[in-house]
């Protein structure tokens, strides 16, 4: 990942920065550092889970080019999505 692609104070993220994380592409050292700083774009109230909607819209929204429902959904399949739609954090670094 580049240091530039993941803008925090923004909420943005790059694409393949995104499907690095989420294919496990991104095996050098601080993974744990930047996946942090990835979920936090989705955690908008900052209590370790990302909702799903949030999910949704911070990629609609944020990404570089459009991104449909059906796109986000094949992201999220291999997350382990609780009761409530929720992801923890730990689910997430785990996708």
């Amino acid at each position: 990942m580049s240091e530039n692609s993941i803008n925090t104070s923004k909420g943005t993220i790059s694409w393949d920065d995104l499907l690095a994380v989420v294919t496990k592409k991104h095996h050098s050292g601080g993974k744990t550092t930047k996946l942090r700083e990835i979920f936090e774009i989705f955690d908008k109230k900052g209590k370790g889970v990302a909702g799903v909607p949030d999910i949704h819209k911070v990629l609609k929204e944020n990404l570089e080019f459009p991104v449909n429902d059906n796109e986000i959904n094949e992201i999220l399949e291999g997350a382990r999505i609780g009761q409530t739609g929720d992801i923890l954090f730990e689910q997430f670094a785990s996708m």
